[in-house]
């Protein structure tokens, strides 16, 4: 999910909406904790990333 709302952004012009929209997104990911343990957790955080 966060790699296609990241790519999506930038096929997007170029304005200070988007350029805020990408910001946002990448200081979000800052927040984000991929769990190790049960393996479904881990599945589950790594297919959000994709």
């Amino acid at each position: 999910k966060f790699i296609t709302e990241l790519k999506e952004l930038r096929l997007k012009e170029q304005s200070p909406h988007v350029v805020q929209s990408i910001i946002s997104l990448i200081m979000g990911m800052k927040f984000f904790r991929v769990k190790m343990y049960p393996v479904e957790d881990f599945e589950a955080s790594f297919q959000f990333m994709q």
